[in-house]
């Protein structure tokens, strides 16, 4: 009688997980996802390290599924490439525009996004079709976003009264009130029905209305919501708010205030017009008050006057963005600095002066840097933890290539130095990978990760 012959499963599954995570660190995003759809244990596999590595990598909804912008070592930068293999693994999703057909994809799909806890919606109408087609996500839902939009109706009966978990909300450049037109044709707010309403589990609120008006609302809704402990908003609407939240009784653990630019400061109504420090002055009423107790501060520019001012918050300020970056000016004076993020561009020259000034500081995010600019504050900033780089072009960064070994070197000069992990676009970090001994990115004092492995959040 002829035995029957007993199936083996490849080596491969034989792999530990530790294993297998290291080959998919030599992967590009786009074999990682091919690499995931060959079979059922592949995809969870995959996908485990997909959600673990890329997280914070803004996911688009399409006509036909979710894609992601896509870089590799070859050249290809932020290619949009389709992912919808790993969408058990989807934690965050954005939908862009009027489109029907990409929410009815998300509709259809809704049991498998079991790991969704965050939606952006941009330039749209907030309506019940919309709606209804997220409603089997938006229990899921901590973080929702919602930018360039309007509502037919009240925003909380409409979507708001769904997500019975968020935690942070984003109102950018929108208007989620009930309007009505006056004579001239100029939309006047009645009410922000939303903000009267009670959210448990919130804890952030960033609020940049697209018509910027005081807000009768807004004390209440800190009084009826004790959970909220962080604020964000533009210059002119917390200028405009100003007398209100001078009254409050809410003790905020952080507030942030971006648009901090010159037109920002200027408003039609000439009683509401305000210079740099009569806002300054503000922020220092407000502290004093103990509506908040930290303060991140987002600025379009960094002059001498600019930074000038900013130093007398610096017993407060604690993170500081800045968008169009030339020179440190006062800069070295914010010595409690624990943050700092720099989006347009770095001098190497400064870079070596902040880092040699700034004993405080724990992250450090640099668009448009090199080399150069780093290095100084692997050298010389003790607290450093985290670093996010993007970089000017390959050339600036050794042919795309991160020399680890060096940094780590300059760190072990420097007394009590905290290991420092640096975050990188996948060009770079697959580059950089492959060209280490034994594929070596976990040294000592210096880590290499995939810059959307977490979130910086340092949008204007």
């Amino acid at each position: 009688m002829e035995v029957a012959r007993q199936s083996r499963d490849p080596d491969i599954f034989k792999l530990t997980t530790d294993c297998c995570d290291e080959i998919f660190e030599y992967l590009s995003l786009k074999d990682l996802h091919a690499f995931g759809q060959t079979c059922k244990t592949m995809q969870k596999v995959a996908g485990v390290y997909f959600k673990r590595n890329y997280s914070a990598a803004p996911k688009y909804s399409g006509n036909d599924g979710i894609y992601i912008a896509y870089s590799d070592d070859k050249g290809v930068i932020n290619e949009n490439i389709p992912t919808s293999g790993f969408n058990r693994y989807i934690t965050y999703i954005s939908h862009y525009y009027e489109k029907l057909r990409p929410l009815h994809y998300i509709q259809s799909h809704s049991d498998e996004f079991e790991s969704i806890n965050h939606i952006y919606l941009v330039c749209l109408i907030i309506n019940e079709a919309r709606v209804n087609c997220l409603m089997n996500l938006l229990p899921k839902i901590e973080t929702l976003q919602i930018r360039n939009s309007s509502v037919e109706g009240h925003l909380n009966d409409m979507l708001l009264k769904h997500c019975a978990n968020i935690r942070r909300l984003f109102v950018q450049d929108s208007d989620l009130g009930i309007f009505r037109l006056l004579d001239g044709g100029w939309a006047a707010r009645i009410e922000n029905h939303w903000l009267r309403q009670e959210y448990p589990k919130l804890e952030y609120l960033e609020l940049i209305p697209k018509y910027t008006n005081k807000i009768d609302e807004l004390n209440e809704f800190f009084e009826r919501n004790p959970t909220v402990q962080a604020f964000s908003t533009s210059t002119l609407c917390l200028w405009k708010n100003r007398k209100e939240l001078l009254k409050s009784t809410a003790t905020l653990e952080m507030l942030e205030v971006k648009e901090a630019s010159e037109m920002d400061m200027i408003d039609d109504d000439d009683d509401e017009e305000f210079t740099l420090i009569e806002f300054c002055n503000l922020l220092k009423q407000l502290h004093r008050r103990r509506f908040f107790k930290r303060l991140n501060f987002y600025t379009q520019s960094c002059n001498e006057e600019t930074s000038t001012h900013l130093t007398s918050l610096g017993h407060c300020l604690e993170k500081l963005c800045i968008k169009n970056f030339t020179r440190s000016y006062s800069l070295p004076l914010l010595t409690n600095l624990k943050e700092l993020a720099i989006q347009d561009g770095a001098n190497s020259t400064d870079m070596d002066i902040l880092a040699n000034s700034l004993p405080n500081l724990q992250r450090l995010h640099i668009n448009k840097a090199s080399v150069d600019d780093i290095q100084p504050f692997i050298r010389q900033s003790p607290k450093l933890r985290q670093i996010k780089v993007l970089s000017k072009d390959e050339a600036h960064f050794n042919r795309g290539i991160l020399k680890l070994l060096t940094l780590n070197q300059d760190r072990e000069k420097l007394a009590q130095a905290r290991k420092v992990s640096i975050y990188v676009p996948d060009n770079i970090f697959l580059r950089t990978k492959w060209s280490v001994n034994y594929g070596d990115t976990n040294l000592s004092l210096i880590e290499m990760k995939r810059c959307d492995s977490i979130e910086w959040n340092d949008h204007y």
